[in-house]
């Protein structure tokens, strides 16, 4: 399983931008969707840097799976929800070479927004074969990601329930019995998960 995939590579945050290791366990997030695996489960485990910076950490150390719903994961097709506009529905992108991936140029005193990659910093790859990373604003799931789907009371994005399917198809969504609102846990044999609800 490749667990960078809930990292956010586009992040400030060192502790979003790669997974860290801590104690026996893998930890990897965005802010909107975190994991915890065991060691032994994560490819490149040992490779991966100590450290003990992670949010996670204190809250799956408070993990009281009482407190949660559990559902499981909806069904999910291929061609639910709106296509992401940043990587064209295909998950992949490249940095964008007209502004090296900073989704602005200078232009002697002036600062321009890049045309050709629409600000963003990076373009879509179609061609399966082509050097790509995944698109960070749909976590390389190529859906929207205003797109939602209902898991009991609560309300998720579908790019982050369609990544918990790819690499834990067994897993169940908790929803908080005291407000759906708050973060919801997911859990897998072994695994365990965070996930930040969205606006209907």
């Amino acid at each position: 399983m490749d667990i960078s995939r809930f990292c956010g590579m586009h992040l400030p945050q060192q502790y979003a931008r790669a997974p860290s290791r801590y104690e026996g366990f893998v930890y990897a997030t965005d802010g909107r969707i975190g994991v915890r695996a065991p060691v032994h489960t994560v490819s490149g485990a040992d490779s991966i840097e100590q450290g003990d910076r992670s949010p996670l950490i204190p809250l799956f150390e408070r993990f009281d799976a009482d407190r949660y719903d559990w559902h499981p994961l909806p069904p999910l097709t291929p061609t639910q929800g709106r296509r992401c506009g940043t990587c064209e529905g295909t998950g992949r992108v490249t940095p964008c070479t007209d502004c090296d991936g900073e989704g602005e140029f200078e232009h002697g005193a002036h600062t321009y927004g890049c045309k050709h990659c629409d600000e963003s910093g990076v373009l879509p790859v179609h061609d399966p074969q082509e050097s790509a990373r995944p698109c960070g604003e749909c976590a390389g799931s190529g859906v929207d990601s205003h797109t939602g789907v209902e898991v009991g009371a609560g309300f998720y994005a579908l790019r982050y329930l369609r990544l918990i399917a790819e690499e834990y198809p067994d897993a169940e969504i908790g929803v908080p019995y005291n407000d759906p609102g708050e973060m919801a846990m997911w859990r897998a044999p072994g695994v365990i998960g965070a996930l930040m609800p969205i606006r209907r």
